[in-house]
């Protein structure tokens, strides 16, 4: 084996979970569908506002996580939960990912997965379990 191939993986420094560009697109269209409607009676104009702030949802939820912890994006604000803060996470039902604090609080991590926990887990240093991993005998 060369070098290369016995290095260990080396991790970015920062991963986004984020709705992808192209969901602007269904809003994009879904808005060109409204045309017929909302020309057809002033107050039919309100039509415009769900594709507005669908589109709003994709460009600014977002999830960040890097070596100083979680960046968590929402409609309306941010917040920032170094890794020492985060006690847990609770994986629910509809694949949602909510993350649990030292004071019991929860909060929903915005576009993060079931799927996504094994990169948490690599990021955070192996302070997330990965329900993945195989236990070791």
């Amino acid at each position: 084996m060369s070098d290369q191939e016995q290095a260990e993986p080396t991790l970015p420094k920062r991963l986004v979970f984020r709705f992808p560009r192209t969901s602007l697109l269904a809003v994009l269209a879904v808005m060109v569908f409204a045309i017929p409607f909302a020309s057809g009676w002033p107050p039919l104009w309100l039509i415009y506002v769900f594709p507005l702030a669908a589109g709003y949802a994709v460009i600014r939820l977002r999830t960040i996580v890097d070596a100083e912890g979680l960046h968590v994006r929402g409609l309306a604000g941010s917040k920032h939960i170094p890794w020492s803060a985060l006690r847990s996470l609770r994986l629910g039902e509809r694949s949602w990912v909510r993350a649990v604090l030292a004071d019991e609080t929860e909060f929903t991590l915005p576009t993060v997965r079931l799927r996504h926990v094994p990169a948490l887990s690599l990021m955070s240093g192996g302070l997330i379990a990965d329900p993945t991993e195989k236990p070791r005998e």
